[in-house]
């Protein structure tokens, strides 16, 4: 007895037509559970949103009130900030001076008068035994 159907037949599928899939009901199973965390985090999300108290305005921060003392020839001619400590150099004819300060606080930390030196720095003095 002769087998009338060839050993190496192969499927043929028709154009348009979509491939068979081997394990669908597993793809549906992920799809379904895919489907459910995505509405699961979006209620969560929702919820979380509503949940939150939204009807106070942040606070902003209070910081207190601070005066620095300068003549009326004297102006303010840089500011660097440097982590709570705020540097202000201030100029006017009778010279130069650099005031530290924390804003938060309000408290005068150092003032630092800068005149000219009338020795150069570039000539050491004599030193005498």
């Amino acid at each position: 007895m002769t087998d009338k159907t060839p050993s190496n037949t192969e499927t043929v599928i028709p154009e348009g037509d979509a491939p068979p899939v081997d394990n669908l009901i597993a793809m549906k199973v992920l799809v379904i559970f895919l489907g459910v965390i995505l509405v699961g985090c979006a209620v969560a999300f929702f919820s979380i949103l509503l949940l939150m108290d939204t009807d106070e305005a942040p606070q902003s921060a209070q910081l207190p009130q601070m005066a620095v003392e300068l003549a009326l020839d004297e102006e303010i001619t840089n500011m660097t900030l440097d982590g709570n400590d705020l540097a202000l150099q201030i100029e006017g004819p009778s010279g130069r001076r650099i005031i530290i300060v924390n804003p938060y606080t309000a408290d005068h930390k150092a003032v630092i008068n800068l005149t000219p030196d009338p020795v150069p720095l570039n000539k050491p003095e004599a030193v005498k035994d």
